[in-house]
C-alpha cells in the first residue's frame, strides 16, 4: 500500500500469505510479452546492471555477481544460505540455482534477483510454469515442499534439467540486497560513500 507511484501498473497477489516469489510473478504473467526485465523489488542496483542485460541476445538471461562473498561480511541477520547461488559451464550456461548454498557444491556466483526475458524466453517461462502446474501442483517441485511455495529459481532450476539454456550475464557488484533493517542501513552508507567519492571526483 506505501507503493503508489503514478504511471505504474500493479497486480496483485491476492495469495501472498500462502505462495511465494514464483506465484507472484505468474500473477503478472500476463505482462510477461516481448523483451522483459524481471527484477526482486527488493534489490538497489546501478543502471549499467540493467544496460548490460538488454544488451544480453539470449532468451533467458540472469543477472549473476561473482564476488558475492564480499556482500556478506558482516551481514549477520541474512544467513548465506538463504541466498540463491549459481554453478555454471564455460559458456556461463546454468547448471544448478537456489538456495545451494549449504550443499557442499562449489558456488560460482551469486542470482541477483534480475533476468532479462525475450518474447520467446517469455513463452518458455510461462509454457514451463504451465506444465509445471500440471505435475507438480501441491506437490513438492525442485527445492519447495510444494509448487505453491516454489521460488522463482525452482523454476528455472526445473527448465536446466529439462534442457532449455539458462544464461548467466556476468555483471559485478553494481548492486545491494535489502532483506532487513541491517541491511538497507549498509546499503545507506554504501550510497553515502559513493557520492562522498563522486564529490571529491569533482572537486
Amino acid at each position: 500500500h506505501k507503493m503508489t507511484y503514478p504511471g505504474v501498473r500493479y497486480v496483485w497477489n491476492h495469495g501472498y500469505t500462502s505462495n511465494n516469489i514464483l506465484e507472484s510473478l505468474m500473477c503478472a504473467r500476463g505482462e510477461l510479452e516481448g523483451n522483459v526485465i524481471v527484477s526482486y523489488s527488493d534489490i538497489w542496483y546501478e543502471v549499467g546492471v540493467v544496460e548490460k542485460l538488454l544488451h544480453s541476445d539470449k532468451d533467458i538471461a540472469i543477472g549473476v555477481d561473482l564476488d558475492w562473498k564480499d556482500g556478506y561480511e558482516g551481514r549477520k541477520e541474512n544467513p548465506i544460505e538463504e541466498a540463491e547461488f549459481v554453478v555454471f559451464d564455460n559458456n556461463n550456461r546454468v547448471i544448478k540455482i537456489g538456495k545451494i548454498g549449504a550443499s557442499g557444491v562449489e558456488l560460482h556466483g551469486e542470482f541477483i534477483g534480475m533476468m532479462k526475458l525475450t518474447a520467446r524466453g517469455c513463452a518458455l517461462l510461462k509454457e514451463h510454469y504451465r506444465g509445471a502446474r500440471l505435475l507438480y501442483d501441491g506437490k513438492p517441485f525442485q527445492r519447495a515442499q510444494k509448487l505453491q511455495n516454489a521460488y522463482l529459481t525452482d523454476l528455472l532450476q526445473d527448465m536446466t534439467d529439462l534442457g532449455v539454456p539458462i544464461h548467466c550475464e556476468i555483471i559485478g557488484s553494481r548492486w545491494k540486497e535489502i532483506d532487513t533493517v541491517e541491511d538497507f542501513r549498509k546499503t545507506q552508507k554504501f550510497l553515502r560513500s559513493l557520492g562522498d567519492r563522486n564529490t571529491s571526483k569533482d572537486e
